[in-house]
C-alpha cells in the first residue's frame, strides 16, 4: 500500500493500513506522538513494513513500538514499559514460577491455576533453561576501554587503557522526535534480559501485551531478578512426549526500568501453599509414572495444598489416581 496524507497524525495513517489491511482486532497502546504533520507519506510496502516505517521516520511511541501480529490479533505496542492494553477479561499478568533444580516441580513444566484468582497465569518453568543475562556487561567486557594483564607466575598486575574513548554517531531518520528517548530505553533494557523455556501451555496467553513476572524458590534470585518484564521474543515448537506431542516455547524478556521490586517468596507461601488445580484435563495416569502412593502424597503436600490439609486426589470409577499432567 502508499499513499499521501495531508494534515494527517501517526494514528490517522496507521487507522488506514490496518483498515486496508482488513485488520479487525488490534490491542495498541495510545501513540505518544499526536502531531498532525502537514504531509505525511507511505512509500508503496507492505503492512507490516509500513507500520515499521511510521514509527522509525515519524515515530509512534516515545521508547519505541512493538509491533506483532498473532493467529488471532494483531499488536502495537509501547516498548519497555508495563503493558496496560488488554481485551476484556483476558489475564493481565503471567507468572513465571522457576523452582529448584532437581526438585519435584523440575518434573512438572506446565501451566496452573490458582484458585480464585482471576488476574494472573502461573506457569512452572525448565529451571535448567533459565539464562540470565546483562548485555551491557557483556559487551562492556568485549569491547573494553582498558584491561588488566595478570601475570600468573609473577602475579603482577599492569592496566592497559585505551588513547580514545569508544563513541557512535547516530544519523536521526525523519521526522522521529524520539530517537533519543528510544536509543536510551533500548539501552536500558539491555541491562536485564532472561531467556527461558516452557511446555504444556495454553500459547493464546503468551502474547507481547502481558505484563511478565519471575517468582523463584531460591528467595536470593527473588530480589535479584523482581520486577515486570515485557516478552521482546518468543518461539513455539511441537515437543514429543511418549506418544503424543505438546507445545514447547522459548521466550526473551527484558525488565521494565523502575519495576524492580522483590516478589514475596510465593513459592513457599501464598502461591504454591494454596493448592492450585491443572490447566485442562490431566492425561497421564499416576502409574504411568511410579508405584509408590507416598510420592504422590509428597507432590501434594509440598506444592498444591495448605496449612497440612490433606490432599484432593483425583479418583475414577477404577480407582486410577492422577497426578497434574497438562
Amino acid at each position: 500500500v502508499n499513499k499521501v496524507f495531508s494534515m494527517a497524525s501517526v494514528g490517522d495513517a496507521i487507522n488506514w493500513v490496518l483498515t486496508k489491511a482488513s485488520a479487525k482486532d488490534i490491542l495498541m497502546t495510545k501513540p505518544d506522538n499526536q502531531n498532525t504533520y502537514t504531509e505525511l507519506l507511505l512509500p508503496p510496502m507492505a503492512i507490516v513494513e509500513n507500520l515499521v516505517n511510521l514509527d522509525s521516520f515519524y515515530g509512534i511511541h516515545s521508547t519505541g513500538s512493538i509491533i506483532y501480529f498473532g493467529y488471532d490479533r494483531g499488536y502495537i505496542l509501547k516498548f519497555l514499559t508495563k503493558q496496560t492494553s488488554f481485551s476484556e477479561n483476558e489475564k493481565e499478568t503471567i507468572c513465571f514460577l522457576v523452582p529448584k533444580i532437581g526438585t519435584y516441580e523440575t518434573d512438572n513444566i506446565c501451566q496452573l491455576e490458582k484458585a480464585n484468582d482471576t488476574e494472573k497465569v502461573y506457569i512452572i518453568v525448565d529451571p535448567i533453561s533459565f539464562y540470565p543475562m546483562n548485555e551491557e556487561i557483556t559487551d562492556s567486557a568485549i569491547d573494553s576501554e582498558s584491561i588488566l594483564v595478570v601475570d600468573s607466575n609473577s602475579r603482577q598486575i599492569d592496566r592497559h587503557t585505551a588513547t580514545t574513548n569508544n563513541q557512535a554517531v547516530f544519523i536521526k531518520p525523519g521526522q522521529n522526535p524520539y530517537y533519543s528517548s528510544i536509543f536510551n530505553a533500548y539501552t536500558q533494557g539491555r541491562e536485564c534480559v532472561i531467556e527461558v523455556s516452557f511446555q504444556d501451555v495454553d500459547v493464546t496467553n503468551i502474547t507481547p501485551n502481558k505484563n511478565y513476572q519471575f517468582i523463584f524458590e531460591d528467595t536470593q534470585r527473588n530480589r535479584d531478578y523482581a520486577g515486570t518484564y515485557i516478552m521482546t521474543f518468543c518461539s513455539f515448537g511441537f515437543v514429543k512426549q511418549g506418544e503424543e506431542f505438546t507445545v514447547g516455547v522459548n521466550a526473551l524478556f527484558r525488565r521494565v526500568p523502575g519495576n524492580a521490586e522483590p516478589q514475596p517468596n510465593l513459592m513457599n507461601t501464598d502461591l504454591f501453599g494454596n493448592r492450585l488445580k491443572p490447566f485442562g484435563k490431566p492425561k497421564k495416569k499416576y502409574s504411568d509414572y511410579c508405584d509408590d502412593d507416598e510420592l504422590v502424597d509428597d507432590i501434594f503436600s509440598r506444592s498444591f495444598r495448605t496449612n497440612h490439609e490433606e490432599p484432593e486426589i483425583i479418583n475414577n470409577d477404577d480407582e486410577e489416581i492422577y497426578i497434574p499432567y497438562w
